[in-house]
């Protein structure tokens, strides 16, 4: 084959793979990219990090399970400086209402007390307890999947 040929034909799968490309821009804002979040959003964050760590029944103390998502959650952190964080900690139905806002609550500041302690400026952080509000579990295995504190990246 000639070079033009050859050319030509790499040409035209170069175009080809570009037109098949799923990075088309959006009308409404080229600066986002057609299925791709912005970096350093909340779209980002829940699209990338696991954001939410599960506790044992009756239990506040972070699992080592929980400090690989946790380690997750603090290396995006680092990285996005200028976000803050909202830590909710959540129960399942077993217990008083009372009990479960401060279990939650309870949960919620390990997580905070973790990022600090990992270097994240308390500043930055915002924990609060749901207590059994959310729960939605009546098996043993959906009440251990409402044990958990929920990171969200919050409104600066």
């Amino acid at each position: 084959m000639n070079k033009k040929i050859l050319l030509g034909v790499f040409g035209c799968m170069a175009l080809f793979l570009s037109a098949c490309s799923n990075k088309t821009s959006r009308s409404d804002d080229s600066s986002l990219v057609s299925g791709i979040s912005s970096p350093g959003t909340a779209e980002e964050f829940a699209n990338n990090v696991p954001n939410s760590v599960y506790f044992d029944f009756d239990s506040s103390k972070i699992s080592e399970s929980a400090e690989s998502r946790l380690a997750a959650q603090i290396a995006w952190a680092k990285t996005y400086q200028g976000t803050k964080f909202l830590l909710e900690g959540n129960c399942d139905r077993r217990g008083t209402a009372e009990y479960n806002l401060a279990l939650g609550q309870a949960r919620a500041n390990s997580v905070e007390k973790y990022f600090v302690k990992s270097g994240i400026e308390a500043s930055r952080l915002a924990a609060r307890s749901n207590g059994k509000e959310r729960a939605s579990g009546s098996t043993e295995s959906e009440c251990a999947k409402d044990r958990n504190v929920t990171t969200t990246v919050s409104a600066s």
